[in-house]
């Protein structure tokens, strides 16, 4: 038999569960029932967009020279720098360059010893004389022998003599002047003077020192407008472009638009256009090298910048636009919540695309389906009734836009082989048509009223997951949610 105070221990235990499970009862019938997530949604955003690339490039003087010298010497003034009292050492010689400043083609930099080069001219000038005094005379002796010659009073042998003689004379004169005229060149390249207009650079090459024709370099001239963008595209972009081209909405003659920024500035304050497309892709980068011109009257770019460029590609299209805050991630993947009739959150996983002032384009929010609105619009369009006939096997399906595009290939390829053919057009044209109709197909297949609608959460992203109950006030302009906008 067990001691008495083991059944009272017993006891007491098995009141303490009774008691406790009462507890917890009570509890929970009190408890009150969950009230909806409170969130906030809006509408998605529908408007025309234009498809861009932003790229980055460097900016490069239409025109820069390094100035070097075109004769040898010792360097015996420059006009770059004033003299110790700060002024300009030689007024007369229009010497108001500085270093560092604008300078005008024509003005005058530097100037090497020029005693050596005026001898030299000197002499050039004295075998001018020379020679021109022997043509002179010898002419004289020409006329007199072909007078005689005519009389027989000389012989052949004798006018030959003085008729070469006289012809010897005036080549002599020639040389005489081409050497004169090359002393000059190279006396008047002792005075170095800016080949163009634009900003200087710093004096290289101190006065006293031996510069060496066509080697030292004494300075540099860099013009500033317009100004050069050198940039490099992929092939991706590149084959947008041209394909863009054929169809007649970019023009290599007139210059694709293009938009710069720099570092300091908000989005693409400067317009310029393409001048330049290289004629083969680097092979080890898979890139093209482009460039643009851009209008630098102001002085606000500056060779050798790195800037932020945006080519616009294509013409304006409809799309979808939400605000970045809208978007989730899950393992890599995008989404937005929506909420439907029922107040309920709807998980929806979406493609991204460019940012257009502060909103995010998004893809495959709504499906892809050709029905009988989608069908008018592409007759309004002219897609021909050949191409609209082979869209019967995926009429009123719904795709999302990967998979919509391959559907059209699959439909159209053959009709794009067979169009060639009876209609003798080059492949690559055709091909672009096609394209031109795969693009319709895609805006058409669309309903972009029924995308306004929608609602998106906007706040409270990690308060729910699908099939939350949802409570939200007012419906907020999307517009509203652009980064800067005022609440």
């Amino acid at each position: 038999m067990q001691p008495w105070y083991v059944h009272w221990r017993v006891g007491l235990a098995g009141l303490l569960c009774l008691w406790l499970l009462g507890c917890n009862r009570g509890q929970n019938q009190g408890a009150p029932v969950g009230k909806p997530t409170a969130v906030r949604v809006a509408h998605p955003v529908v408007k025309d967009i234009t498809d861009y690339e932003d790229i980055t490039g460097r900016t490069e003087s239409k025109h820069a020279v390094d100035v070097k010298a075109r004769v040898t010497g010792y360097l015996e003034m420059d006009h770059l720098t004033p003299d110790d009292q700060g002024k300009s050492k030689y007024p007369q010689l229009n010497t108001g360059t500085r270093e560092g400043t604008i300078v005008e083609k024509g003005d005058l930099l530097f100037e090497i010893d020029r005693r050596t080069y005026k001898a030299e001219f000197d002499k050039a000038d004295a075998m001018v004389f020379q020679a021109e005094a022997k043509k002179n005379r010898l002419s004289k002796d020409y006329t007199r022998a072909t007078r005689l010659y005519e009389q027989k009073s000389i012989s052949q042998q004798e006018y030959d003599t003085i008729s070469g003689d006289y012809l010897e004379s005036q080549a002599s004169l020639k040389l005489a002047l081409a050497n004169r005229e090359s002393a000059k060149t190279n006396l008047d390249y002792t005075y170095v003077r800016a080949p163009i207009s634009g900003l200087i650079s710093r004096r290289m090459v101190d006065p006293g020192n031996l510069v060496k024709a066509d080697e030292t370099t004494m300075t540099s001239i860099v013009s500033l407008n317009p100004m050069y963008v050198y940039f490099d595209v992929d092939e991706r972009t590149l084959l947008l472009i041209l394909h863009w081209m054929r169809e007649g909405k970019m023009s290599r003659e007139k210059g694709q638009e293009v938009l710069l920024g720099m570092a300091d500035e908000e989005g693409f304050p400067h317009t310029g256009t393409i001048d330049f497309l290289d004629n083969k892709l680097d092979p080890g980068t898979g890139t093209l090298r482009l460039r643009g011109v851009f209008d630098n009257s102001k002085e606000k770019l500056y060779p050798g910048l790195f800037v932020r460029l945006r080519i616009q590609i294509g013409n304006p299209h409809p799309a979808v636009l939400v605000a970045e805050r809208a978007l989730g991630t899950d393992q890599g993947q995008k989404f937005v919540y929506l909420v439907n009739e029922q107040n309920e959150v709807q998980y929806k996983s979406v493609r991204l695309g460019s940012l257009h002032d502060g909103l995010r384009v998004v893809e495959d929010l709504l499906p892809y389906q050709l029905a009988g609105k989608a069908l008018a619009s592409l007759r309004d369009a002219k897609v021909p009734q050949a191409v609209l006939d082979k869209l019967a096997p995926i009429k009123d399906k719904s795709f999302n836009e990967v998979s919509f595009r391959k559907e059209l290939r699959k439909l159209l390829s053959k009709e794009e082989t067979t169009a060639a053919i009876l209609m003798g057009w080059a492949v690559s044209q055709t091909r672009d048509d096609w394209q031109k109709y795969q693009e319709q197909l895609l805006i058409a297949a669309q309903d972009f009223e029924k995308a306004k609608q929608l609602k998106v959460i906007v706040s409270g992203l990690q308060r729910v997951r699908e099939k939350t109950k949802v409570d939200y006030g007012q419906v907020e302009n999307m517009l509203d949610q652009r980064p800067g906008q005022k609440k």
